[in-house]
């Protein structure tokens, strides 16, 4: 009986590594991507890993946004969508620093360590 629990054991053992191996590699092929194409292959991946699970719920939404993708993504897009982010990341942390000095003008210690 012991000797059926191991081989089990080993036998798991080896899926996991193989499914995590198969996480690894396919990682890889798309770091050689950008952009929309990056974005595709990535897709791409989760729906393969969703196969593994045979998770059609996934597999079917991960289609559609494969479809969706491709139909709507374009570079110059990404990139715009890119620096509206970084935009808006610079405002806040600008309204952080404002708030912050107007904090230790306040003199008040509670508001400075919240800032």
């Amino acid at each position: 009986m012991k000797r059926a629990n191991v081989n089990l054991m080993f036998k798991s053992s080896g899926v996991v590594l193989s499914i995590l191996s198969f996480y690894s590699f396919a990682s890889l092929n798309c770091s050689g991507f950008s952009g929309c194409e990056r974005k595709y292959c990535e897709i791409e991946q989760q729906i393969e890993s969703a196969q593994l699970a045979n998770n059609q719920k996934k597999i079917e939404g991960l289609k559609v946004a494969l479809a969706e993708a491709k139909s709507n993504c374009s570079d110059t897009k990404l990139k715009q969508d890119l620096a509206y982010e970084i935009k808006e990341t610079k405002d806040k942390i600008a309204e952080y620093n404002l708030d912050l000095q107007e904090a230790k003008g306040s003199g008040k210690d509670n508001k400075v360590r919240k800032y």
